[in-house]
């Protein structure tokens, strides 16, 4: 994914709100995930969860 591509178009800088882009296989579409808020992930049918997550 060229991500320089995608910032061009956004007036914002994802990274200055801990935002990554990702793009949504299910949906085909681009999101931006708060890095600094996820809690639980699932990749590969594994789930893990931050220390956050557990309490």
């Amino acid at each position: 994914m060229n991500t320089h591509r995608v910032n061009d178009a956004m007036s914002y800088d994802p990274s200055e709100y801990n935002l990554k882009i990702v793009i949504d296989i299910e949906h085909q579409a681009y999101r931006n995930i708060a890095t600094d808020r996820v809690t639980q992930i699932s990749i590969g049918g594994e789930t893990h969860r931050s220390a956050s997550a557990e309490e």
